[in-house]
């Protein structure tokens, strides 16, 4: 994977990121947790892209420089769980 791709339904925008990790994190959306391998610049960089915007695309390459410290000889994945708000309202759903 090269980049990841995220998109809120029409009316909505990426209100909140909830969990963001660049390593090998653990389980699935909406049960995620970090793993023993993890860049803490994720969270920024995710949300730069995302925040306010009804899609974004945040290339897994903004992560690399981060992680090869702390991940040497790991396989390296991308998570994101967002939450999409609706322009108008407070109200949230997920994406």
């Amino acid at each position: 994977m090269t980049h990841l791709n995220y998109k809120c339904d029409l009316k909505k925008v990426i209100g909140s990121i909830v969990f963001a990790s660049f390593g090998n994190p653990i389980g699935a959306c909406g049960n995620f947790t970090v793993g023993n391998c993890h860049t803490s610049k994720v969270n920024s960089v995710v949300e730069k892209a995302c925040l306010g915007k009804q899609s974004c695309v945040i290339p897994v390459s903004a992560m690399e420089s981060g992680a090869e410290a702390v991940c040497t000889g790991t396989l390296r994945t991308l998570a994101v769980h967002a939450k999409c708000t609706r322009k108008s309202s407070k109200d949230d759903d997920n994406a």
